[in-house]
């Protein structure tokens, strides 16, 4: 199945209806509509799709129907990401355009007169199809119910209407949170009388729907990047693009829950911001990590050789299956003397950097002339400011990419997500398998992942 790709991406100019392909039959829409339904859908614009969508233009809703559930309330199962299509703008709080959450998988589940949205932890799953299996491990765990709303109408099939305004106005990227956490942001709340959806961009496709809403946050004390960059500090509104999209059939739902955001990223990395080929050099600084080790398995498949920083003997090995050719542990070996022994003193075509403040420099001097430095990620702190007179030492360039500049037009969207699932079934990228534990042994789970001794999703059999 050829999957159109609003993978977790938000920062996106999305397909107006007259550009999408011909929906074919959506999960909904042969339910015939009871009397009920009838009524509250009459006068609204219907799209078929993904789901069958309803825009009360004139009322301010955006209407859904989602599929009969099943005899464990399961209705709908799909791929969510969440992001900023209009975004306070370029400051340290980071909450520009292009700011985007990491993805996951939502279940839509029946409960009473409600339809819930619940968040499904990746975390600690079941590995058997045994449905009373996975019930049961999904009950041994606080679950994540991340909105309800109220069940319209049903249709004869048990399709389910619902109004999906509220939770396409919710703080899905916990703007709020990110405002506070910041000293120069503040305390703001979202103003429910200015938040609502677009009803001009809610979009139904084959395999996709598309949401814009607006969000408006106000606060008495706006702090100095508020009021910076917003015409008026004390409420500004933010444009919310939410995605759900159709899973896959023939990819395993860890990988897509835990990879999608991360191989989207590599694929980028890798083709648009530099294009590695047969032949060039690259260093990748934290190999082992979650781009990191996708990096190098995909450079090195396209003809690439690869050279990974780690921080340890076990992450080196997991480097080296990975696909790096030469592994540099940062804790005891200097990494620019190592890498010029490594290329013969010429230093590497590209470096991609998602550490920042530790690595940025080191990262900088060991590139080869007209080399290129790609920091995509500051889990070490925001890196010092750049003295340009540095960059003429080698003529090199540095870039700074954010993954929704590059997929804004619909064309790279949609070869990014397909390069990346033909990837994974054509075996190029070859992710961790889970670690395992017997339910029973929940307890051990948790100290060997609070102590980092696992890596990727962790699986409880019971």
């Amino acid at each position: 199945m050829r999957l159109v790709a609003a993978l977790a991406i938000a920062a996106l100019s999305f397909l107006p209806p007259a550009c999408a392909a011909q929906p074919k039959a959506s999960v909904a829409a042969e339910a015939p509509a009871s009397g009920d339904w009838g009524v509250a859908t009459k006068g609204l614009k219907q799209s078929e799709g993904f789901l069958d969508l309803y825009v009360d233009a004139k009322g301010g809703r955006v209407l859904a129907a989602f599929p009969a559930p099943d005899g464990d309330g399961l209705s709908l199962r799909a791929i969510h990401s969440a992001g900023l299509t209009a975004g306070l703008g370029s400051n340290p709080i980071g909450l520009n355009r292009g700011y985007f959450d990491e993805g996951g998988i939502l279940a839509f589940r029946r409960v009473g007169k409600k339809l819930v949205a619940e968040k499904e932890n990746w975390t600690y799953r079941a590995s058997a199809d045994n449905p009373l299996e996975r019930k049961a491990v999904r009950e041994s765990f606080a679950r994540s119910f991340l909105w309800s709303g109220d069940i319209i109408a049903e249709g004869a099939d048990g399709a389910l209407l619902v109004d999906l305004s509220g939770f396409l106005t919710r703080d899905a990227l916990d703007v709020r949170g990110a405002l506070q956490a910041n000293e120069e942001g503040g305390s703001f709340a979202i103003a429910e009388d200015r938040t609502m959806p677009d009803t001009g961009a809610a979009f139904a496709f084959p395999d996709n729907v598309e949401f814009d809403a607006f969000l408006t946050l106000t606060s008495d004390e706006p702090k100095s990047q508020v009021r910076a960059t917003a015409a008026d500090a004390r409420a500004f509104t933010l444009v919310q693009h939410q995605s759900l999209v159709r899973l896959p059939d023939d990819i395993d739902d860890v990988l897509v829950a835990g990879m999608m955001v991360r191989g989207l990223t590599a694929r980028i990395l890798l083709t648009d911001v530099f294009p590695v080929r047969e032949g060039s050099v690259i260093l990748v600084q934290a190999a082992a990590g979650g781009v990191g080790q996708l990096l190098c398995q995909w450079a090195r498949h396209l003809g690439a050789t690869v050279i990974g920083t780690v921080g340890s003997q076990d992450k080196a090995e997991r480097a080296r299956r990975h696909g790096c050719h030469h592994v540099i542990l940062y804790r005891e070996q200097n990494v620019v003397d190592t890498v010029k022994q490594l290329t013969d003193g010429r230093g590497v075509d590209v470096a991609y950097d998602s550490v920042g403040k530790d690595t940025f420099y080191d990262s900088l001097a060991c590139l080869a002339p007209r080399g290129h430095l790609v920091n995509f990620g500051q889990s070490s702190g925001p890196v010092e400011p750049l003295a340009m007179p540095r960059l003429a030492a080698g003529s090199f360039t540095v870039v700074r990419p954010m993954l929704g500049h590059y997929t804004a037009d619909p064309a790279d969207r949609d070869a990014a997500a397909d390069a990346f699932f033909q990837a994974l079934r054509d075996g190029i990228l070859t992710p961790d398998d889970p670690v395992r534990y017997a339910l029973q042994d929940v307890g051990q789970a948790h100290d060997d992942m609070e102590a980092r001794r696992t890596h990727g999703a962790v699986v409880l059999m019971p």
